[in-house]
């Protein structure tokens, strides 16, 4: 990609960020023709706020709660492949990994209770490991009594908890070009579909 189709990309992105729809970054020299853009200052990930002007974006201090994303996520095209689904359980298991837990060799385990109160995480969104497993992003270690949505076969008061879905997210996945990746995963997955119905 040439200097100026890559320039043109980022004034483009900027502009985007700068809407009033999104309102995550501010242009201190927005009213001016030329080096409108220099300068530009992050605002609070919130985005747009329905009273009040936007907040800048303050870097979060030591001891804060925080969580780690594979850089790949946004340098690679993975954000705008992922579905919602496949994002929230992305973020959540990062959020389980880097401030709930200590996990052994880096798996995660969510109880349903807690996916489900704290992150919002119903059984499709859960259930959408398998398709961020066919990517490459996530090791996933099945409980062989459980289903895929990680629901017991038997009604809750008659089966014990048993063990849990256990999973691992695979930060080099990350580093692989999204598109090209997700479009080689799904073509094999409709046509396995194809040939088994």
């Amino acid at each position: 990609m040439s200097s100026e189709k890559k320039f043109r990309r980022l004034i483009s992105a900027l502009a985007s960020l700068a809407a009033e729809s999104n309102q995550l970054i501010h242009l201190p020299h927005g009213h001016k023709r030329s080096g409108r853009y220099e300068g530009f200052q992050l605002l609070d990930e919130g985005g747009v706020r329905p009273n009040g002007d936007s907040v800048p974006y303050v870097v979060p201090r030591k001891g804060e709660d925080q969580f780690g994303l594979p850089y790949g996520l946004f340098e690679n095209g993975w954000i705008h492949v992922l579905e919602d689904a496949e994002l929230l359980l992305l973020l959540s298991l990062a959020h389980h990994r880097d401030v709930l837990t200590l996990p052994e060799e880096n798996w995660i385990k969510i109880e349903s209770g807690e996916r489900l109160h704290n992150y919002g995480l119903g059984r499709d969104a859960y259930q959408s490991h398998e398709i961020l497993q066919r990517f490459g992003l996530l090791e996933v270690d099945v409980d062989p009594d459980r289903r895929s949505d990680g629901t017991l076969p038997v009604a809750p008061r008659y089966a014990p908890n048993g063990p849990l879905h256990r999973f691992r997210i695979l930060e080099t996945g990350f580093d692989e070009p999204a598109l090209e990746i997700a479009t080689t995963a799904l073509r094999k997955l409709l046509s396995s579909a194809g040939h088994s119905s």
